[in-house]
């Protein structure tokens, strides 16, 4: 048995929870979040046998085996380095850590320690994306062209949204961050590394607080093997189309799109555009990549327990399997790059 320890009582307990109580010889031993009382109180609701005041206090008990920080980003360096002088496997939310110097000082220890680890780059698990990536790999729309990608939601465009830490950047927060960071991700796992980018990172939805953390950004980028691509996300406008991603090749074009504003992984479809008729035909994924089903609550869930799967076999060997906190810094590369490129108002280059 296999004992986790969730350091978060939010996203930890929503998520972070149920996708491992869905994996066989796995328990959830405790969890720990910012109050105490408010912790003891989701323990007994969620059946958990252990609370902590603090997440110190977790990590150091050595009947843990692993934790998953399910934290706002700045705490995740302090979190990671003691997680890993008490030998514990970590799973860690996205973004990875508040700083690129973050990520890299967590990478850097990890492979000292060698220990397992991930970072929750989900969107790789949804059933659809893997069926993608495989019709890519074999090369049903030849050669890739452009990359279109729309994720356009509303979740935070009421005036009366809850400020949180995701709007300060002294907590790594952002949509770039939030959500960019995926899209990185996805990017380069399904097509190829970015390799240049020319950013706009704006506030569109003002607010009376002192907020400074952007809620929409637009980003050009070329890829390897001169593959343009164009992204915009925000989530702070009514009525936008969900998550769109169009790619277009020299035989035909892809597009893989959710119009589900209320549930990031679940309502993905295919439609597959032969580029000799260009009739649209709508795939429909094989059974062998899985299936997010309807009557899930929340589809974070699936992609979730997925991946943590792929993060719990490795632990007692010490191996990893992707996405790792090697991918996590990969993220932060190109959005210090994507940063510089909106500070400076030019195009850069990620190193």
């Amino acid at each position: 048995m296999i004992n986790i320890g969730i350091i978060g009582t939010g996203f930890g307990s929503k998520v972070h929870v149920p996708g491992f109580r869905n994996i066989p010889n796995v328990q959830v031993y405790g969890i720990t979040g910012d109050s105490f009382s408010k912790t003891k109180k989701i323990a007994k609701q969620l059946n958990i046998p252990n609370t902590y005041s603090s997440w110190q206090e977790l990590i150091n008990d050595e009947k843990i085996d692993a934790i998953s920080i399910a934290t706002p980003p700045h705490i995740h360096k302090d979190i990671v380095t003691s997680a890993l002088k008490n030998s514990k496997a970590i799973l860690c939310e996205k973004p990875f850590g508040k700083t690129l110097q973050d990520a890299q000082a967590m990478t850097k220890s990890v492979k000292k320690q060698k220990m397992a680890n991930a970072v929750d780059f989900e969107f790789r698990y949804v059933p659809e994306f893997q069926y993608l990536k495989t019709l890519l790999d074999k090369k049903l729309i030849g050669d890739i062209r452009y990359v279109s990608i729309n994720w356009i939601t509303g979740g935070r465009a009421s005036i009366n949204a809850k400020i949180n830490w995701s709007n300060y950047k002294k907590y790594g927060g952002g949509i770039l961050a939030n959500y960019g960071s995926h899209v990185i991700d996805y990017i380069e796992w399904l097509i190829n590394p970015i390799q240049k980018v020319n950013a706009n990172l704006s506030i569109v939805k003002q607010s009376k607080k002192n907020i400074d953390a952007e809620d929409t950004c637009e980003i050009k980028a070329i890829l390897k093997n001169n593959v343009k691509a164009s992204v915009l996300i925000t989530n702070v406008v009514f009525g936008g189309e969900g998550h769109t991603i169009e790619i277009f090749g020299s035989k035909g074009t892809l597009k893989l799109s959710n119009p589900n504003l209320f549930d990031f992984m679940q309502g993905f479809s295919i439609v597959h555009i032969n580029g000799k008729t260009e009739k649209e035909k709508k795939l429909i994924t094989p059974k062998k990549f899985g299936t997010i089903s309807s009557k899930v609550k929340d589809g974070r869930i699936y992609a979730f327990t997925e991946l943590a799967k792929d993060f719990i076999s490795p632990i007692k060997n010490k191996k990893n399997k992707p996405p790792s906190f090697e991918d996590g810094l990969r993220a932060h590369i190109v959005m210090q790059s994507i940063r510089d490129s909106d500070k400076k108002d030019c195009w850069t280059t990620v190193k």
